[in-house]
């Protein structure tokens, strides 16, 4: 065993400035920042922002995504606003209205999407949805759902904080 030399104190060699400390913080701050984006947002409208979920199939297929999906938007002090589940594309159209939310998010299992979520996107765009997000990850049909309307995609790993910090900025939180 080599004995190991006392680390250099770089604040006292010749031609070294002091070193400032890192800054400490929690690692909840962004999120927490985000949630007081919201709840400013809410005192400002008079409701929590929200999104809509378009839920695809009953709701033993779609539940596992929706409340993925719920859980992830509460993290930015955004409420969901579930549909009711299904594949009557003029009855999620319908519930979105209702919700009097801008964006939406479509949640079901995946062996549905390809059937249903270009019909759906088209006909939620249509409608006037500002912004549409798909839950899962792009897949080989990724130009196809895009061309149909579909704007992003959320799933494990993307960058969450980067995800609701623009969706706040589009329902135009105060920063």
């Amino acid at each position: 065993v080599v004995p190991s030399a006392p680390p250099a104190d770089l604040s006292r060699e010749e031609g070294n400035d002091a070193i400032a400390p890192l800054r400490s913080h929690r690692l909840a701050e962004p999120f927490e920042s985000l949630r007081d984006r919201a709840d400013a947002l809410m005192h400002r409208r008079g409701h929590r922002p929200a999104v809509f979920l378009a839920a695809l199939g009953p709701l033993a297929a779609h539940r596992a995504r929706s409340l993925w999906v719920r859980n992830l938007l509460a993290v930015g002090g955004i409420a969901a606003v579930e549909g009711s589940g299904g594949c009557d594309v003029g009855k999620i159209v319908e519930e979105w209205r209702a919700s009097g939310s801008d964006e939406a998010v479509i949640v079901g299992p995946d062996a549905l999407y390809e059937d249903h979520a270009p019909r759906l996107a088209e006909a939620l765009k249509a409608a006037g949805v500002r912004h549409l997000v798909l839950a899962g990850r792009p897949a080989p049909e990724e130009n196809a759902w895009r061309s149909a309307g579909i704007d992003e995609f959320i799933y494990q790993g993307k960058d969450i904080l980067a995800f609701l910090d623009a969706m706040l900025e589009r329902m135009e939180a105060d920063r």
